[in-house]
């Protein structure tokens, strides 16, 4: 929004915001902020920055917790929600380490760190996030030491104690782009998109999802990583703040209703140097290109420690079961939904070839996982077509891992199965929370 500090002063001055947050989010993709009165809002924010724990967020240990906070003003907005009429004004910062600025952790897209190292190949990066998830009409809960309570009921359901007296219910997982009457929250995302567009967030389209009561997507468009990161933080927020002042409730919780299709956060990505899409060759296989082979063979080769970072609750790994879309098999594959990198089949034209990476889940922070992803992912891919073997079958193409036969290798089935993976990596992943 703003390209200097005096620009965004004067826009604080002139339309008489009293105050300024600045948001931050942690390792688990929780939000938070610190708000300052626009009086200590002044140059020296830029560059000494505004002090924080560290240690209370999960940055660093408790004997070395201080950390500053240095706003991004060109992320900075005012606050749609708030019931100040003198709105604050939102800005997403980068988080450093006080005593040098210069060479610090920038822990808001660690991601940022190899980037140099990865501009030797390629100029950008452009990743198109499908944000997923579920809106109820009613959450209760209750823990005594006698019992434990938690119901959930939405008006498109045809079960619980909201059942829609009109019968336009849907039936689970079937309720993929289903459309009014039984779609009860068209306008209730409408509203989301509109607030996204004015916030300066793109939107490519929205839709009811396949799971039931309440399960939507929103898509933005191919952006650069730093403005999908950001953006990612933003989409939660405005969808859990417009469910909340509408009477219901968002969640992003990977699978909130057992038997329901869960949500997840699909991740397209493309490479280009110079305007031009890397992953795309007229004449490779399914139009991709050999760096975009080796890009994915990077990313199965590390998929089990990726998956970490990309899924990092014990409930992301509850959606990753048969039946349900779910990447359960660690392969690559053209419209496989069941693949952990799906191939779109429909984009065919030469600046859309792209890979769908498809087993992150909201609670990951979006930009995080990206540091595994470029810190270890593409250099491995250098080496990925002479290590694996491409098998070709009717519908799938499978990379073998060092196997003797064409078995099919899973994602992880728990949190577990992907740390696990961690000690025998730890040489690849230096970089420990403390250090983050």
């Amino acid at each position: 929004m703003f390209s200097s500090f005096k620009e965004a002063h004067d826009f604080v001055r002139a339309q008489h915001i009293e105050l300024v947050d600045l948001l931050y989010c942690d390792l688990w993709g929780h939000l938070h902020h610190v708000t300052l009165s626009t009086r200590e809002f002044t140059n020296d924010v830029m560059t000494e920055g505004v002090g924080f724990d560290g240690s209370s967020v999960g940055f660093k240990h408790v004997n070395a917790g201080d950390m500053v906070l240095i706003p991004d003003l060109s992320t900075a907005f005012v606050d749609p929600f708030t019931a100040n009429p003198r709105s604050p004004a939102y800005a997403v910062c980068t988080k450093r380490i006080p005593r040098s600025c210069t060479s610090s952790t920038r822990a808001r897209l660690p991601a940022a760190r190899k980037m140099d190292d990865f501009y030797w190949y390629c100029r950008s990066i452009f990743v198109g996030p499908e944000f997923e998830f579920y809106i109820f009409d009613r959450i209760t809960l209750k823990n005594s030491p006698a019992y434990t309570l938690c119901q959930i009921d939405s008006g498109e359901a045809n079960w619980g104690t909201l059942v829609n007296a009109n019968g336009y219910a849907l039936p689970d997982n079937q309720a993929y782009q289903a459309a009014a009457p039984c779609d009860n929250y068209y306008e209730l995302r409408d509203e989301i998109v509109v607030t996204l567009e004015k916030l300066g967030i793109p939107v490519k389209y929205h839709h009811h999802e396949v799971g039931g009561p309440g399960q939507s997507e929103i898509e933005t468009p191919l952006l650069g990583i730093t403005q999908a990161g950001d953006a990612a933080l933003l989409v939660k927020y405005v969808v859990k703040m417009t469910a909340m002042r509408a009477g219901k409730t968002a969640t992003f919780l990977p699978k909130p209703i057992y038997g329901l299709a869960g949500s997840s956060t699909h991740y397209h990505q493309l490479l280009t140097k110079g305007g031009v899409n890397q992953f795309y060759d007229a004449n490779g296989l399914s139009l991709l290109s050999r760096t975009a082979l080796q890009y994915i063979g990077g990313m199965l080769t590390h998929a089990p420690a990726v998956m970490a970072f990309t899924n990092p609750s014990p409930n992301s790994y509850r959606r990753l079961v048969p039946g349900f879309e779910a990447p359960i098999k660690a392969i690559f594959s053209v419209a496989n939904r069941s693949a952990a990198i799906r191939i779109p089949k429909y984009a065919t034209a030469p600046q859309a070839v792209r890979m769908e990476f498809r087993p992150l889940t909201p609670p990951a922070t979006l930009t995080y996982p990206w540091q595994p992803c470029l810190w270890q992912v593409w250099p491995a891919s250098r080496q990925a077509l002479t290590q694996l073997k491409p098998v070709l079958d009717q519908f799938t193409i499978i990379f073998l891992i060092g196997l003797k036969n064409a078995a099919q290798p899973s994602s992880p089935a728990n949190f577990r199965g992907s740390s696990d993976e961690r000690p025998g990596k730890r040489r690849r992943f230096p970089h420990r929370t403390r250090d983050f």
